[in-house]
């Protein structure tokens, strides 16, 4: 299906300091594996008909909307946009999609995935 891929490297100072940080935030570079392949493990292509619209500050305070607050923080974080951008929010079972100028933003449960292409 997908190809599995390994490198070798050497680094830096700078490089050593990386790893360091990593290993001291809990991540391990020999786990990673390919956007695609853990993206392929859910559908994140599952239809949502029903968007309400919004904004980002809204998501934020509103206690009917506490579900995507996790994701709007997310997003908040992730890109550069305005709290006031207006924005749509949907969710079928434990997926929550946030589309927000043309982009669509999805989180399964708890794990945030990001931008995802809008197929």
């Amino acid at each position: 299906m997908f190809d599995s891929y390994s490198a070798r490297s050497t680094t830096s100072l700078t490089g050593a300091r990386l790893s360091n940080w990593e290993m001291s935030n809990g991540m391990d570079r020999h786990e990673l594996t390919n956007a695609k392949a853990v993206l392929e493990r859910f559908d994140t292509n599952r239809k949502i008909v029903n968007f309400k619209p919004t904004t980002l500050s809204n998501i934020l305070r509103s206690e009917k909307l506490i579900s995507f607050d996790m994701l709007a923080r997310n997003v908040i974080e992730e890109k550069v946009f305005d709290r006031n951008s207006p924005c749509e929010v949907g969710s079928s079972g434990k997926y929550r999609i946030l589309k927000i100028e043309g982009k669509r933003f999805l989180q399964i449960g708890t794990t945030y995935f990001g931008e995802v292409d809008d197929d």
